[in-house]
């Protein structure tokens, strides 16, 4: 790296008028100001860094892209967490978005939680969270079953 790179990129990590609040969230809100009224597609995913910090992460899919709307880094040592744990990255990422879109949030496997369901019913967002096919799930009427038992056989599966 060359010596006039290093120096601008010290520059901007060391100068604490630089901060995220007042560079990139002005620039979110003025992309994501193109999607009010829009259909979005966000996900929701952890990574494990070093075997010691686990990255909370919220974002905006789009284009083969993602645009990071809310992400936390906690002292964890595993990507897998509870709802309680990723509960203020969702509400972060809730008050980024334009009003009026209808939202459909995506999560993997590690994210099947009722807390996690509830709140994106009650914020009327769509959503697919991958679980294994024995994951249980109570029905409205009150039965329990697996996942497995609610889809369609293969050849009755719509295309």
């Amino acid at each position: 790296m060359s010596y006039f790179l290093r120096n601008d990129v010290s520059y901007f990590l060391r100068n604490e008028q630089i901060t995220a609040e007042r560079v990139y969230l002005p620039l979110l809100r003025h992309v994501l100001s193109a999607f009010a009224g829009e259909a979005v597609l966000l996900t929701l995913d952890t990574t494990l860094l070093w075997n010691h910090w686990c990255l909370i992460e919220v974002c905006l899919a789009w284009g083969g892209r993602s645009l990071t709307l809310a992400q936390q880094v906690i002292e964890h040592r595993s990507a897998t967490i509870s709802f309680e744990q990723y509960h203020g990255v969702l509400e972060c990422a809730r008050r980024a978005l334009p009003p009026g879109g209808q939202v459909t949030l995506l999560a993997d496997r590690g994210f099947e939680h009722g807390d996690l369901i509830r709140w994106l019913n009650r914020h009327h967002w769509n959503w697919s969270i991958r679980v294994k096919s024995d994951w249980l799930v109570t029905l409205a009427q009150g039965r329990t079953q697996p996942v497995e038992a609610l889809c369609p056989p293969p050849n009755q599966a719509p295309s």
